[in-house]
């Protein structure tokens, strides 16, 4: 009895739940249509969003049931828009679901190499249906006598890293591009393996407030199964799937691995990691002056949105993994930092010249809704925070750039951000509370990180369109176009 008992705990354990900001709302009016794959469920208004996203489930279907064995179907796929984050997730039980947040990646940096979000998303969300629903041997027959009870998966029982892994290595390679062929995971290990801290590989799934945080099972599974298929063949992938769907005890990760890798995790992991520490100490080089950084702050695992507030002091939004995020501000001369204002999300703070502040953080406007809005802080003395006014409820707005409408007198500010519409985005300009559009919302373009030039006569901006081409592009004042250039595809 006591062992059944532990044997039940350490399943217990291996359920990750979803947070409760990760639900959908149920108090919408929800509408579905039907594929051949897939029951695609959405909330009136967003019909356009969810067949455009249904398309791309399709495809991400066809694509990988010619890697992987078929799960059981059809399976629920949900297309909301309540919250504003990029994200999706996959559940096995009661049935096969995935989850889809309408919202593009317009900040992630490391979801910025793509094609299409939700070409993106979908394949990765899909290649954890498709891996986990598997079940063989022992565990097949078990669910045919007791259904799909959620601890007669194998899968549940493997690490994050692997499911992760597993997830942006098909991500890539099914879709040419994702986080394997951009450049952020391999920044991650890189920098690691520069400055001696690669974690081992029984720490990839762990919680850690140490850079590069959520990351770890993402950028080093995903790398590690890359290495794999590569050095030993793409069809090993699946051949390791079956062999861990069909293992009485699957979470024997080496010897699943030697069966079908022909190699063991742990020395794949020495070979790949010391491969990794080689290439990047011959590209790093020896540096020179030019070269070699001057580190101001170990402040926060990543100083996001930095921006110049004086010759020597620059402000930056920082989430240290222990504290709420928060604006903080260092002396570029003496290295100084301290903490301004605390922050719900470390989103992107624009300083005026009167010392006031324009910032973006995600704030519940009912139950069920997080959106993003514009506030307006006027600091104390000391730079802390005196006062904090809202301008915008519900307007879905992030990076924005403010300046004053004048340069002299009263700062009255006029700020252009971004705002998040289904599936895309769209440049507004803000004054006060009055929200204005002078770009067009089109599922093939987002729009991203715009900036005033030095006079406020023109506007510069990231615009992305479907098939991954980038460039940045000059508008004037009013949004009309007067230049675009570095286009390219990444």
């Amino acid at each position: 009895m006591r062992r059944l008992l532990g044997v039940l705990l350490i399943a217990c354990a291996t359920i990750r739940p979803h947070p409760l900001a990760a639900q959908v709302a149920p108090n919408l009016h929800w509408e579905s249509i039907q594929t051949t794959h897939f029951r695609v469920h959405y909330a009136t208004g967003l019909e356009t969003v969810a067949r455009r996203a249904a398309g791309s489930a399709e495809r991400a279907w066809g694509r990988l049931a010619a890697e992987l064995v078929e799960p059981r179907g059809p399976v629920e796929l949900v297309i909301a828009d309540n919250v504003d984050y990029s994200n999706g997730y996959a559940t096995l039980f009661p049935s096969n679901r995935i989850v889809v947040y309408a919202r593009p990646p317009v900040d992630g940096t490391a979801l910025k190499f793509l094609d299409d979000w939700f070409d993106l998303v979908l394949t990765h969300e899909l290649t954890h249906v498709f891996h986990l629903d598997r079940s063989a041997g022992w565990w097949g027959l078990a669910q045919r006598v007791f259904g799909r009870n959620p601890l007669l998966f194998p899968g549940i029982f493997t690490p994050s890293w692997m499911d992760e892994g597993i997830a942006v290595y098909y991500e890539s390679r099914l879709t040419g591009a994702g986080r394997i062929l951009g450049s952020e995971h391999a920044m991650i290990v890189s920098a690691n393996a520069l400055a001696g801290t690669t974690p081992a590989l029984n720490a990839w799934s762990a919680s850690t407030t140490q850079f590069p945080l959520g990351q770890v099972p993402y950028a080093y599974g995903s790398l590690l199964i890359d290495y794999l298929a590569r050095a030993q063949g793409a069809p090993k992938v699946r051949e390791f799937i079956e062999t861990t769907a069909s293992r009485t005890v699957p979470f024997l990760l080496n010897e699943n691995a030697s069966a079908s890798f022909g190699i063991s995790f742990d020395s794949a992991y020495h070979a790949w990691s010391d491969s990794v520490a080689r290439t990047a100490r011959r590209s790093a080089g020896a540096p020179t002056q030019l070269t070699r950084p001057t580190l101001l702050t170990t402040r926060g695992w990543a100083a996001e949105a930095i921006r110049w507030t004086s010759n020597n002091e620059l402000i930056y939004a920082a989430n240290t993994g222990r504290d709420l995020p928060a604006l903080h501000v260092v002396n570029t001369a003496t290295g100084a930092t301290r903490a301004l204002a605390d922050r719900t999300t470390a989103g992107t703070t624009s300083p005026l010249r009167d010392g006031s502040r324009v910032f973006a953080q995600d704030d519940l406007t009912d139950p069920y809704t997080v959106r993003s809005d514009l506030y307006r802080e006027a600091p104390g003395i000391d730079g802390t925070v005196a006062t904090t006014t809202r301008l915008t409820t519900g307007a879905r707005l992030v990076q924005p750039d403010a300046r004053c409408a004048s340069p002299t007198g009263a700062c009255v500010a006029r700020t252009v951000a971004v705002q998040l519409t289904p599936g895309s985005s769209r440049l507004v300009l803000v004054s006060g509370d009055t929200v204005t559009p002078i770009t067009s919302s089109a599922l093939d373009t987002i729009w991203a990180e715009p900036r005033w030039s030095h006079d406020g006569s023109r506007i510069v901006a990231a615009r992305r369109v479907r098939g991954g081409v980038s460039d940045l592009v000059v508008l004037d004042a009013r949004g009309t176009l007067v230049r675009a250039y570095a286009r390219a595809r990444g």
